[in-house]
């Protein structure tokens, strides 16, 4: 396979194309009767060539490869079989040869990769990189490639001989050509073939100077040997000297005239040469200039040297002058500038004496020039670039259509800079660039402190220019732009710098009104982080519009505009970079977010919102305020703003509704725009009858068929008037599927099946499989399309029932991260579809031996609805999946009859899934649903479908559904559902008898012998791939005692999990390396699911395994509270945490209480007592009674103590006296009064240890009684570091509450919202790796605490609503507190429905409604 060209540009790819080829041979044609230039051919010697090294930018020329054999390989980013072909060649020609020091003969072989594609420079560094190459050279002109191509194809690949005195091949002689690739087994036998060339001439007593008075005689002789026959031919000055042929060279009568530079060529019979060379100078003779400088060009900040060749009497004295003037201290052969500047450009010559005369040189032009200016858009300033190299100019890459700076090539734990020096306040702006490959940094310093670090991407994704920023305060300043490697795996990395600029806050302020439209005199203020700047690349005008960058993670920058109304604000806004799962920008208006108040339009602008905001009466503050709660926000951009004031007046449409044209079942906005005051209101109708509940700006209407068309029109009023819109048409294109309605038996119905892709088959009629004998509809996925969604679509008119069939069919198993889905939903596709809006569901696909036909049912309410069915695939095999026999029946009002259930299987295996569902249920109203087992009712279980997880012996049964409306109830018939234990196995490995287990995951746990395991077997996993998750299960009844013994096989010492948990709450936890441990723990009343599961966390290569051995549950015979184990005392030298443990034994299991210094503690009834903070008003005495219905003992009184000093005037620096605060005994904070946010005082927390992975970092400490507030100011110097504010215990590397990574922040505001109860607040600091940067430094500053008012906790519980056959109660609730949901059918018996521990002051909670039940009461109890 190859790629043509057909003209400049015209790629295509193929196979033997006839047509093409018929061009190019008249192309050719026509080439040769123009005299054109023909390409070299194999056997003709190649001409000199010149293109660029890509990596470098320099010039690279064939002859830059003497004695090599020389492979070019032409190559572009688009050619498919260039992308096999130069890898190979990468790693099966040009690395053979290197590891081979050459080839067989030992001549060097270098291959030369030659891109020929100018456009999208990015992807072309893609396919280097992919690639491997090492050399690449940049022929965008096509110099070398015109040389060679004869077919206008790639890959084109030229092999030539560049040694010289080859006795096989001329030098530069092309030895292969090739378009498409034959192997590298073709390349090596042939670049085998060339051999090394003959010496040439060795030259054993070379010439030396002579210096000769005038008149006299000069005589030059060589020496040299050689195999063969030597010829000599002497030359002055580069020319000739005829008949001087011989290893002698005598010169009589010398004159001025004669000096200079003698040459002596020798060549043999194998024409190979060597060349020597030396000097005449006149000893009497005044001084002469054979060469020198004319013009030098030069980068300011660099060195200049100045320099020029002389002859003549020695010694000599020089004198350098500049524009006329002479230089001091310049009285050498050379002149040399140190960091010439821009004032330093002009004419220089010297002046050279000797005893015999002088001379005075001709003028050397000296240019300045500063390439950076140019490349960075900013000839205000000085730019400097180092520490050797200088950044050069880029015209292909950069922002402004122009050029930007690029940096020189370097090495791995190297870097480069650019700087500038700037006074400000004010901010500098710029762009910047550097590709997506790991081991490289690209950062921004300030005054040597790295204050933004620039952000890339994923490493498949394209690079991408970003904007930055950095604030400066009152005084002079250096920026610099550092880039860096570290073990970087890719080529060709550099960075880029682009349009750099400075600007004072007025000058933003007056650049950012102009940009958005807004007049001079609007009020207008910046806020919060990041900085706004006016960008005119991805803008709708040439003024540009207004962006934000630079917002840290958790941080929010604003602008607000006053605007004086009634009137409307109309703007246009876009989210730069990539998408964003939080939504980045906010409006407010007078401090209230406007979330679904403003009015969003659609936009001609590709990527641009329009957003309408109505602004009342009077003076009112509108705030633009973007987010970055992620850290993924790149900014956003703000255009076309315009604001217009109103006076009262009815309403006039501004943008009429327009006719819309869909293809069923698909869907139709309308939009009007209309003006007025006061602001109007809406009503659309469809042919003249009002919609319900269209009342807003903007109609959706989904689900689309033909009988929807007609007319539609807005009626838009106010209290002085109304205005009615143009009508406009609702067309919907219907095209049915006959085939598909028949094939799925559905008559007198519309069926039309949707094409999202046309390489994915559509649903189509299938008569090789059916239900009835006939046909069905089958969609069918290959395993080439790894995701597919196949959807076709059924109008009915409700209320009904449909019941149909299907099936799902794969090829083998699916695995965990496979995913086939067949689902029936009503009115919204499955893909966004709510979970009211799905009819059936199966995802249980087979192979086509297994798969059965599943019966289904579901209810249709009134109306005209779409139902959707889907077949979605996510997996790389194959999928295929039925429908038939689909039948829709009417409902009649009655109660409900003919009520069955069914299930796919009623044979469940141990921890298996299954679910049973309402077969049918005829009646109406549509029934609501309550499932009942063996004749008990199951809690939760109202749906049409009932699901289990994990299948138990529990399980099995006969199941009925009750169906209810308001005519009656009617209870199915049973269904049996039968569950198999085949866990025995399981059971003997872990010693235990009458027990159940399932297992399941990644992979299964089995029966092993174990060394040192109990009975030397236990059951065991392997995972064999990171993060495999497999689990072993069991039920049992409590309450009882549940033992055993676990241990992790794996490499790593710290990773790979063991995790037990008791109904899914995780109770034990074993993690890293260990040999066999036992735990022990106490099952509560009632049945309970124990679970054993084995992740894989580890990267490391070797065996991860869990294992688990020695199982018991049991009841222990009834006794009193004993103690096996006593707390132990804790004495804490500084801060720290505190944990007081016991054990003992006691049937029924005691009742645990704590006490400090006599009263007890609330809530502390475990076994473990932690105190994650210790504050001095904790010391004292410990202890805790266990009580159970046989007795009461005390456990052994304990002490905890603390030994640290208070130190009041950190609480005083920090304008909190009402709290007391300790810090970290290591690292002391600093009380200063330079760096505050009040002009007080602050702490300070600098000079932290270098980040060595150590985790050392400095703490505050302070608690609290919430509910409340905490607000504090803190500000951050650094590069790389990590600042955290947080509640109870916290990790460094966790994100919760108040977290700044790796920025520098000035004084800001933070908040952290604090629950009731008693908490311990922390702020932490860490010190990253400083790079020889220096330390990083936090300063805190005004800490206030504001409590807020308890909720009362008496607490009405209230009915909010019945719905969908649940009730809905509300009730005001105290965040964060345990409440008790209980339950009666009586007002006598209670019993416990669940527990709420509600996140918000207003708590809801649905319970379902009992058919059947005599009455339902709940109430709500707390502490």
């Amino acid at each position: 396979m190859r790629c043509y060209q057909i003209k400049p540009r015209d790629w295509f790819c193929g196979v033997g194309f006839a047509l093409k080829s018929v061009l190019v041979i008249i192309g050719l044609a026509l080439g040769q009767a123009l005299g054109q230039a023909q390409p070299v051919k194999v056997g003709e010697v190649s001409d000199e060539f010149e293109i660029t090294n890509r990596e470098t930018g320099e010039p690279l020329k064939l002859s830059d490869y003497d004695g090599h054999v020389v492979v070019l390989d032409f190559f572009a980013w688009w050619c498919g079989p260039c992308r096999t072909s130069s890898p190979d060649v990468e790693k099966n020609v040009a690395q053979f040869f290197h590891d081979r020091d050459g080839n067989e003969h030992g001549v060097p072989v270098t291959v030369i990769g030659i891109n020929i594609e100018e456009s999208n420079p990015d992807r072309t560094d893609q396919f280097v990189k992919d690639s491997g190459m090492n050399l690449v050279a940049d022929d965008l002109s096509e110099v070398a490639y015109k040389l060679y191509n004869e077919r206008s194809a790639i890959p084109l690949f030229v092999i030539l001989n560049g040694v010289a005195g080859n006795s096989d091949y001329d030098q530069w002689e092309v030895i292969y050509k090739k378009t498409g690739y034959e192997g590298a087994a073709k390349f090596r036998s042939i670049i085998n073939k060339v051999k090394s060339g003959f010496p040439a001439p060795e030259i054993v007593k070379p010439l030396e100077d002579l210096s000769v008075e005038l008149g006299g005689t000069a005589i030059f002789e060589v020496e040299a040997k050689d195999e063969t026959e030597l010829a000599y031919q002497w030359q002055f000055e580069g020319r000739d000297l005829i008949g001087a042929t011989g290893p002698k060279l005598m010169l009589f009568n010398i004159q001025a005239q004669s000096q200079g530079t003698y040459s002596v060529v020798i060549t043999n019979e194998h024409n190979m040469k060597t060349t020597d060379s030396a000097k005449l100078i006149g000893s009497n003779v005044a001084p002469s200039i054979i060469d020198q400088t004319e013009k030098l060009t030069v980068e300011s900040g660099k060195d200049a040297e100045l320099s020029l060749e002389t002859i003549g009497a020695k010694p000599m004295t020089y004198q350098w002058f500049f524009n006329d003037e002479a230089v001091d201290g310049a009285k050498a052969s050379t002149l040399f500038l140190e960091d010439v500047t821009m004032e330093m450009s002009g004419n220089y010559h010297v002046e050279i004496t000797n005893e015999y005369g002088s001379v005075t040189s001709e003028v050397t032009r000296l240019t300045v020039v500063n390439t950076l200016q140019e490349a960075l858009d900013n000839g205000d300033y000085a730019f400097d670039s180092g520490p050797e190299d200088t950044w050069v100019l880029d015209n292909q890459i950069h922002t402004d259509g122009e050029d930007s700076a690029r940096s020189p090539a370097i090495e791995d734990n190297e870097s480069t800079w650019v700087e500038m020096e700037v006074e400000g306040p004010g901010t500098v702006f710029f762009s910047w660039r550097t590709t997506n490959d790991d081991g490289q940094e690209f950062d921004c310093f300030l005054d040597d402190k790295a204050v933004v670090r620039f952000k890339k991407g994923y490493s498949w994704e394209q690079p991408r220019w970003l904007t930055g920023s950095v604030r400066l305060d009152e005084g002079e300043h250096v920026i610099r732009w550092e880039y860096s490697k570290q073990r970087t795996f890719g080529r060709n990395l550099y960075a880029w710098l682009d349009n750099v600029r400075f600007l004072t806050e007025e000058e933003i302020k007056q650049e950012a009104l102009m940009a958005l439209g807004l007049e001079e005199d609007v009020p207008f203020e910046f806020g919060g982080d990041g900085s706004w700047m006016v960008d005119r690349n991805e803008a709708l005008d040439e003024e540009g519009g207004l962006t934000i960058s630079e917002i840290t993670q958790g941080g929010e920058g604003w602008i607000e505009a006053t605007l004086s109304g009634p009137g409307y604000l109309d703007f246009h806004h876009k989210t730069l970079g990539f998408a964003s799962w939080a939504r980045p920008l906010q409006l407010h208006l007078d401090g209230e977010l406007q979330e679904g108040s403003e009015s969003v339009f659609n936009t001609e602008e590709l990527g641009w919102n329009r957003i309408v905001l109505e602004i009342p009466e009077g003076k009112h503050k509108v705030r633009w305020a973007v987010s970055n709660e992620f850290g993924n926000i790149e900014g956003i951009m703000l255009d076309w703003v315009e604001y217009t004031t109103v006076e009262s007046s009815e309403p006039e449409i501004e943008l009429q509704p327009k006719s819309q044209e869909t293809t069923a079942p698909g869907w139709a906005l309308f939009e009007v725009e209309a003006w007025g005051f006061p602001f109007p209101t809406y009503q659309w109708y469809l042919n003249d009858e009002p919609i319900d509940g269209a009342t807003g700006r903007v109609l959706t209407m989904g689900s689309l068929w033909a009988d929807d068309e007609g007319v539609i029109k807005v009626v838009v009023s106010n209290e002085l008037g109304e205005v009615e819109s143009d009508e406009v048409d609702l067309t919907v294109l219907e095209t049915l599927d006959e085939d598909l309605a028949d094939a799925i038996d559905f008559e007198d119905g519309k069926v039309i099946s949707k094409n999202f892709d046309d390489e994915i088959q559509p649903w189509k009629r299938h008569t090789s499989k059916s239900t009835d004998g006939e046909d069905s509809a089958r969609a069918y996925s290959t395993s080439r399309d790894w995701f597919s969604e196949q959807v076709f679509a059924v109008r009915i008119e409700g209320p009904g029932y449909i019941t149909f069939k299907w099936r799902l069919e794969t090829g083998r198993m699916p695995d965990e991260l496979e995913e086939f889905v067949l689902a029936c939903t009503l009115d919204e596709e499955f893909f966004s579809s709510e979970e009211n809006n799905m009819l059936a569901m199966h995802t249980d696909a087979k192979s086509s031996s297994q798969a059965k036909w599943i019966d289904n049912w579901a209810a249709i309410p009134e109306g005209m609805h779409t139902v959707y069915f889907t077949f979605m695939k996510d997996s790389e095999q194959m999928g295929r999946a039925y429908v038939d026999q689909l039948v829709f029946e009417p409902a009649k009002e009655g109660k409900p009859e003919s009520v069955t259930v069914s299930a796919s299987k009623t044979k469940i295996s141990l921890g298996e899934k299954f679910e049973v569902g309402v077969a049918k249920a005829v009646g109406f109203p549509i029934p609501t649903f309550q499932w009942k087992l063996d004749g008990k009712l199951i809690q939760d279980a109202t749906n049409r479908v009932y699901r289990v997880e994990r299948a138990w012996d529990v399980d099995a049964g006969k199941y009925t559904v009750v169906a209810t409306n308001k005519h009656g109830t009617m209870e199915s018939e049973p269904l049996a559902i039968e569950v198999e234990d085949a866990g025995a196995k399981l059971a003997d490995g872990l010693d235990v008898e009458g027990m159940l287990f399932a297992t399941g995951g990644a992979r299964k746990w089995t029966r092993s012998v174990v060394n040192g395991a109990e009975d030397s077997d236990a059951i065991r996993v392997t995972a064999t791939s990171e993060f495999q998750e497999s689990w072993v299960m069991t039920q049992v009844e409590g309450p009882g005692v549940v033992e055993f013994q676990w241990k992790i096989r794996s490499p790593d010492e710290l990773e790979d999990v063991l995790i037990f948990t008791i109904d899914g709450e995780e109770i034990g936890l074993l993690e890293g390396k260990s040999d066999w441990d036992w735990e022990r723990f106490v099952v509560p009343e009632g049945r309970h699911t124990l679970e054993w599961t084995f992740i894989r966390t580890s990267w490391d290569s070797g065996s991860h395994m869990g294992y688990l051995d020695a199982l018991e549950f049991y009841v222990p015979e009834d006794s009193a509270p004993e103690f096996t184990e006593q707390p132990v005392g804790v004495d804490l030298e500084g801060l720290g945490s505190a944990e007081f443990d016991v054990q003992l034994d006691g049937w029924p299991f005691p009742d645990l209480q704590w006490y400090h210094n006599g009263k007890p503690l609330e809530g502390e009834t475990g076994g473990t007592l932690f105190f994650e903070s210790v504050w001095p008003e904790d010391v004292g005495e410990i202890w805790v009674v266990a009580k159970n219905k046989h007795g009461e003992v005390k456990s052994e009184v304990v002490e905890l103590s603390l030994n640290i000093e208070i130190d009041d005037d950190l609480a005083d620096a920090l304008d909190a006296d009402e709290l007391t605060f300790l810090g970290t005994p290591e690292f002391e904070w600093a009380i200063q009064n330079e760096e505050t946010s009040d002009g007080e005082d602050a702490l300070l927390m600098t000079g932290l240890p270098d980040w060595g992975g150590d985790l050392q970092y400095a703490e505050l400490k302070t608690r609290v009684d919430g509910p409340g507030e905490m607000t504090f100011q803190a500000k951050i110097d650094g590069g790389n570091q990590i600042f955290r504010a947080f509640l109870g215990v916290g990790s460094v590397w966790d994100l919760s509450f108040v977290t700044v990574r790796d920025t520098s922040v000035d004084w800001k505001e933070y908040k952290i919202d604090i629950p009731e109860g008693r908490h311990t607040v922390t702020f932490l600091f860490l010190q990253g790796p400083k790079n020889d940067n220096g330390d990083s430094s936090l300063w805190l500053d005004a800490v206030n605490f504001t409590p807020s008012e308890k909720p009362n906790p008496e607490t009405n519980l209230v009915l909010s609503e019945l719905a969908d056959g649940k009730l809905i109660l509300k009730f005001e609730a105290v965040p964060g507190r345990t409440y008790q949901l209980q339950r009666s059918e009586n007002l006598t018996e209670w019993e416990l429905d669940r527990e709420l521990k509600p996140e918000q002051a207003e708590a809801t909670v649905e319970v379902p409604v009992a058919p059947g039940a005599l009455g339902q009461f709940y109430r709500l109890k707390s502490d």
